[in-house]
């Protein structure tokens, strides 16, 4: 499996949780391309009869084509099982799947060639369903992490404890898929192919040996490499610290929970770990505060350096003073005089720009403040006259995606989906508000209408008319018309045009 893609040093940091899931994988469920290095031979042994599975289905051509009349038959269409090499684990759980679902065709079609459907020997299937239902969560994280424009290592890190809570929480039952249920007549329901697959809760104890033995073992990785980390003290701030504190749910308490260490996970700690276990909440509180002031001096310091460079300065002072260009247009002294600090400052909506210099780790921990800082903004945080502002100096870093999506028409069915993804990146998942998501999203629709030209690189966006912000607006936005020509009348100063009637915006006053 390739490394998790990175474009700059500081965020080969992102890269890390795929490179531990990747090797923690190959000992634990025994697909090491080395035999002598699987931690879990009887889980190889298992995945071994599904790789001869498909082995044989595709050696063969008149199988094959036996297979692909069976699969019209039955379910109506044809689904291939492609080859793969059993140490990419990634494309092993896609082929698993694939493997689950077609369970009835497969051994029809052994019945019918005369032989014994190699699956359900002994007690294989049990085998491959658990190892598959371990399987598949990994490979979410992995592949959101791998294939997002710019994931968030704090959602990966917290999917990780959301693991080690759930999944890995050997106390706890673990969710099993089943085969797609069959209908009255015995034969595989079509209805039920394009379905989720039906589950059920086992026990720990009731797993069958190689699924439990490869689910202790993600659990000591997991809590020796990754959370033992976190309670050692890491001199990396952007893998421990903001992974840990810029991140959504830690306001909804799950930082707190996932964090925690049970005292049979501290068996697992690394020699010479002076943690004792089982942790508080208290415990976990006083981490974050000794890591919170960590992060924010270093974040501080990297925003002083930056500031006195860019005056052309080497002491980190100057007269304009070094948090001058920290701070948006507008309002920001009376943001001050609210009683907010620099650091406050620093993580608004005009946070200066990532100019490339100073060092990797400080530079890194600036960009997660920032993404951070966008995931969670609201209208309230952001208005209308900010957002060229917000856009040149920390939306562009923040969002690298937009670069793409941008290009598309906003309001097109077909691509809502990609909007959403791409502008949110890996916070979506990690937003507890959607109403939020479409807020600052309306935000930058207007702005791009009003302002396309005004972006380098973009001047290909096509151009929106006053009677197209309607049809751009997300379904779950309430914003009345009013809003929507004060925001216009906002923004058309920056094109010296005059400001849309109201009659080209709407009627409806509900938005």
């Amino acid at each position: 499996m390739p490394p998790l893609m990175h474009s700059t040093p500081g965020q080969a940091i992102l890269a890390r949780p795929g490179r531990f899931i990747r090797g923690e994988c190959l000992g634990a469920f025994g697909v090491h391309p080395d035999p002598t290095k699987s931690k879990n031979p009887g889980a190889r042994d298992v995945i071994k009869v599904v790789i001869k599975v498909v082995e044989n289905l595709n050696k063969s051509s008149n199988l094959r084509a036996k297979f692909e009349d069976l699969e019209t038959e039955l379910l109506g269409e044809v689904l291939k099982v492609v080859k793969h090499a059993p140490q990419r684990w990634l494309s092993m759980v896609r082929t698993m799947e694939r493997i689950i679902r077609l369970w009835h065709a497969l051994r029809k079609l052994y019945s019918d060639e005369g032989k014994v459907f190699p699956l359900e020997e002994g007690d294989n299937k049990n085998g491959v369903l658990q190892l598959y239902s371990l399987l598949e969560p990994l490979c979410m994280i992995t592949r959101d992490g791998q294939y997002g424009g710019a994931p968030m290592m704090a959602d990966i890190y917290m999917k990780m404890g959301i693991l080690k809570m759930g999944m890995l929480n050997l106390e706890k039952e673990l969710k099993v898929y089943e085969t797609p249920r069959v209908g009255e007549n015995g034969l595989p329901d079509r209805e039920e192919q394009n379905k989720p697959l039906p589950h059920k809760m086992v026990a720990h104890g009731n797993l069958h040996p190689a699924a439990k033995k490869a689910r202790e073992e993600l659990c000591r990785a997991l809590v020796a490499r990754l959370f033992g980390r976190y309670w050692a003290g890491c001199v990396d701030p952007s893998f421990v610290d903001s992974s840990c504190l810029l991140t959504p749910p830690y306001s909804s308490g799950i930082h707190i929970s996932a964090m925690k260490l049970t005292e049979e996970e501290g068996d697992y700690l690394p020699t010479g770990l002076t943690v004792l276990t089982p942790t508080t909440d208290e415990d976990v509180e006083d981490k974050k505060a000794e890591a919170w002031g960590m992060i924010k001096k270093r974040a501080i310091q990297a925003v002083k350096e930056d500031q006195a460079q860019a005056n052309g300065s080497g002491d980190g002072g100057g007269d304009a003073g070094p948090f001058k260009r920290a701070r948006t247009s507008g309002n920001g002294s009376a943001r001050n005089d609210a009683g907010e600090d620099h650091f406050a400052v620093l993580c608004t909506a005009g946070a200066v720009e990532q100019s490339g210099s100073g060092d990797d780790g400080d530079l890194s921990v600036a960009g997660e403040i920032q993404r951070s800082r966008a995931l969670q903004m609201n209208s309230s945080d952001l208005q209308p006259r900010d957002v060229l502002n917000y856009w040149k100096q920390s939306g562009r870093h923040a969002f690298p995606a937009l670069n793409y999506v941008a290009q598309q028409r906003f309001g097109s069915q077909a691509y809502a989906a990609q909007i959403e993804r791409d502008f949110s990146t890996g916070g979506l998942l990690g937003a507890s508000n959607r109403n939020r998501l479409d807020e600052y999203w309306v935000e930058m629709v207007l702005f791009l209408k009003a302002n396309f030209q005004c972006i380098p690189g973009y001047d290909d966006i096509p151009n929106m008319d006053s009677k197209s912000i309607r049809e751009c607006l997300p379904a779950k936005f309430k914003g009345t018309n009013e809003y929507l020509l004060d925001a216009e009348m906002a923004l058309d100063p920056l094109e010296n045009k005059t400001p849309p009637n109201t009659s080209a915006i709407g009627d409806n006053g509900d938005g």
